[in-house]
């Protein structure tokens, strides 16, 4: 992912609140070991994310993926505030940012040589920050604000962020502004982010760092099946003309058909069926027609393996 200068990102110092759905339950490798047995080793360095924690695989996915480094070697501070400094920093890395073009930009409100200070200068220009306000650096925001930034990002890759019809009934919408309510809308419809129980958003509160990292982790799942889907159009349009798929479309089936795609996800379990046809579809096409130039050992050897 791009690269902030500095040390990684840092947070706020209040403690998070409320629980944030799609995170998957804890459990994961952990550094123990049996007699006669190699230990197995840690999935993170941070001694504050116990490896029976609900939020232990989030952390370890977006340390292990570059996203989420920790404040430190050994701290990740998990329950601490997430700051607009973190959140713009993580996705930047998570679209790739190429962050040393905006070494020379410039705006009075970020704080210039900081390890956020490229990606806030990258999240302004791609107007990612909520409307009329200014960068908060590493103070907590507030997840109505979050919401508003996650949904713009979304919008930025691609997405439809249009509020769902019919929309779902939050049960503290009163405390939401309209682009608060727009954003949340979106991101249940999505499966990114399904409140703190009972419907209720908690628009007002702020959101922790395990709890943005499960966000993160749903969220890059829901950005990798968009990307599967234009995949699968894509095969499907060669497979109709009688064309051969060549080697860049062959090889991004085979990236998708080995990624991984966690089966708790609403989204994914709501759009099983009909990818995984699609996928045995584009896949019986990889036979038909892939192009001389592949080698048989490229092919996948199950026939119907849906999606993993």
């Amino acid at each position: 992912g791009g690269g902030n200068t500095g040390g990684g990102s840092t947070s706020g110092g209040n403690t998070g609140g409320g629980s944030t759905s799609g995170g998957n339950t804890g459990g994961g490798a952990n550094s123990g070991s049996t007699s006669g047995q190699t230990p197995i080793a840690p999935a993170t360095p941070f001694t504050d994310v116990p490896d029976n924690s609900w939020f232990y695989s989030d952390v370890a996915w977006a340390y292990q993926n570059g996203f989420m480094i920790g404040v430190s070697e050994t701290a990740f501070e998990p329950h601490s505030a997430i700051g607009q400094g973190t959140i713009v920093t993580v996705l930047a890395r998570m679209g790739n940012v190429d962050l040393s073009r905006y070494s020379n930009e410039q705006y009075g409100y970020i704080t210039p040589g900081q390890w956020y200070s490229n990606a806030a200068v990258w999240a302004t220009q791609t107007g990612l920050l909520p409307d009329y306000t200014v960068f908060l650096e590493t103070g907590a925001i507030s997840r109505g604000n979050m919401a508003i930034m996650l949904v713009k990002y979304l919008r930025s890759r691609g997405f439809d962020t249009s509020v769902p019809t019919p929309p779902a009934v939050f049960s503290d919408a009163d405390l939401m502004s309209q682009d608060e309510y727009n954003s949340f809308q979106v991101l249940y419809h999505y499966g990114i982010f399904l409140g703190v129980g009972d419907m209720y958003m908690d628009p007002l509160g702020i959101t922790s760092r395990c709890e943005f990292s499960a966000l993160i982790h749903t969220m890059h799942t829901v950005l990798n099946q968009k990307s599967l889907e234009t995949t699968l159009t894509a095969a499907s349009k060669c497979t109709k003309r009688g064309r051969p798929l060549g080697r860049p479309l062959f090889n991004a089936i085979l990236e998708h058909y080995n990624s991984h795609i966690p089966a708790h996800m609403s989204i994914y379990r709501k759009n099983k069926r009909a990818l995984t046809e699609k996928y045995v579809s584009a896949e019986t096409a990889l036979w038909k027609f892939r192009s001389p130039q592949d080698s048989e050992s490229t092919i996948p050897s199950d026939k119907s393996p849906g999606i993993p």
